[in-house]
């Protein structure tokens, strides 16, 4: 019997030294001799410092970086002690609403619409009271009338954010990749499917001022398709492609977008100052003491008036007229030719005024008569000179509608770039020749699709051409474009004027 029992412990100690001692001691030397840093985790580090792991996700707050998938795992997502998933079933209503709204987020992420983003964090606030309500012990009516008015108020806001994301977001080749908007298992998985990867792409890439293609290149490098022998799909893993990230070097490219977008003050828009065109004011006629004195100086007029002088401006009028083509100089130059008949004609008013004023005075003077028939030549002269100066109605400037920049240079100073676009798009079908409005067309299709080749590059040499037609003064541009920040896209739109200016 005490054999027997001397037996059993002896087995129970050898096995508990082999299994529990011996194996594990084994098993932790080789690990920390041949594999030091995976055994230690896959730990990573930064200046001395541990800033993550490479098994274990964790979140990223700045849109400089990729986002992992959402995690349930503890009451904040992430907790490495607290691995789980969410246990919702996928018929769970709690579980659909989760995922539509984590849907609208990540349009949100990758449009940067205000409204969108305005009744998500309505939808939060709204989330928020109604948590502290029910966490109210013992509610009074007040508090349960508040609570269903709170639960119905969450209903049409989660109508509303996903009908905003709707006409925002996915498309049939722009859908939402399912690993960003679902947890996994223990919610700490660090990686993303490579198509999770893409679609974050430009928001990225915008955030740090490279272009799409960069960030498309690095995620390219960062794909593991180890284990596909045994079914396992590509992955990326999100650490380790954000640390990539970081340590990639921005350079200048002429195409690429512009430097990361931050939200600046209201930029002050001069409006453009029109021209005032003021009349001629007509000199006041000299007073006259006597009928004589009246008489004669109405002869000298008479005498002196320009008939010779007419003759000629009429035919070089002809002549200017006959050679007239559609430029803007030579409507200029009929607009002066008009003023200055209309001087003459001024002057002639004045002398049939004094002429009628003095044959009152003086109507037994027959000279009067004569007179009055150098009057009739001069103003035979004056009408046909009227209609030879008469500019064709196809050359005549059309009156120009104030054009004003302001709303839509406002919203994509805003970096409401979707609205900006929608404005501009209206005033490029009033104001198709004005080069400032492509200009701006350009910039704020290139930060709401994130794509600067293509549309974008069509919109920019439009402007181009416009303001090589000179539509509007390269002045009036320089200064509607003067305080644009850089990160708005200044050095890109400069590359695209100077072309303009190499005419």
């Amino acid at each position: 019997m005490i054999r027997e029992i001397l037996n059993a412990t002896l087995a129970c100690v050898v096995t508990f030294l082999l299994c529990a001692v011996g194996y594990p001691a084994v098993v932790y030397g080789v690990g920390h001799t041949l594999f030091p840093r995976q055994a230690e985790g896959s730990l990573i580090e930064r200046d001395g410092k541990v800033i993550g792991s490479e098994l274990i996700a964790q979140p990223f707050g700045s849109d400089k970086y990729f986002s992992p998938r959402p995690s349930a795992a503890g009451p904040n997502g992430y907790s490495a002690d607290a691995a789980s998933g969410s246990n919702l079933a996928t018929t769970t209503p709690a579980l659909r609403e989760r995922i539509a709204l984590d849907v609208a987020r990540q349009i949100l992420l990758r449009t940067d619409d205000s409204d969108l983003k305005a009744k998500i964090e309505g939808l939060v606030g709204q989330f928020g009271e109604l948590k502290t309500k029910n966490g109210i012990p013992e509610k009074t009516d007040e508090d349960t009338a508040a609570i269903t008015k709170l639960e119905t108020e969450i209903g049409g806001g989660r109508t509303a954010v996903d009908a905003r994301a709707s006409e925002l977001g996915e498309t049939s080749e722009n859908h939402v990749p399912v690993d960003l908007v679902t947890t996994s298992g223990a919610g700490l998985d660090p990686h993303i499917s490579p198509e999770g990867a893409r679609y974050q792409a430009s928001r990225v890439a915008k955030a740090r001022g490279i272009s799409t293609d960069r960030v498309m290149s690095i995620i390219d490098k960062h794909v593991d398709t180890s284990g596909a022998l045994i079914g396992a799909p590509p992955r990326v893993n999100v650490l380790l492609l954000n640390l990539d990230l970081d340590a990639e070097s921005p350079k200048t490219e002429t195409s690429l977008a512009p430097a990361s977008v931050r939200t600046t003050p209201e930029d002050k828009i001069q409006p453009s100052t029109s021209v005032e065109h003021k009349e001629a004011e007509s000199p006041a006629p000299s007073p006259v003491e006597t009928l004589t004195h009246r008489f004669d100086q109405l002869q000298e007029r008479v005498e002196a008036a320009p008939i010779a002088r007419l003759d000629a401006d009429i035919k070089s009028l002809k002549a200017t007229v006959s050679n007239l083509s559609e430029t803007d100089a030579m409507v200029k130059q009929l607009k002066e030719l008009d003023e200055k008949v209309t001087t003459y004609g001024s002057d002639l008013q004045l002398t049939r005024a004094d002429l009628k004023a003095t044959r009152d005075a003086l109507s037994p003077i027959t000279a009067l008569a004569d007179l009055e028939k150098q009057f009739q030549t001069l103003r035979s002269e004056v009408e046909t000179l009227r209609e030879a100066s008469k500019v064709p109605e196809r050359l005549v400037a059309k009156p120009v509608t104030a054009l004003n920049l302001a709303p839509a240079a406002k919203l994509f100073r805003e970096r409401q770039f979707a609205s900006a676009s929608g404005t501009l798009r209206a005033l490029a079908d009033s104001s198709p020749d004005d080069a400032r409005i492509w200009y701006y067309s350009a910039l704020a299709n290139g930060f709401a699709t994130g794509q600067w080749t293509g549309p974008t590059e069509q919109l920019a040499l439009k402007g181009v051409d416009r303001e090589r037609q000179n539509s509007h003064g390269s002045r009036e541009i320089d200064a509607e474009f003067a305080d644009l920040p850089k990160e708005l896209g200044r050095e890109w739109l400069g590359f695209y004027r100077q072309k303009a200016a190499s005419r």
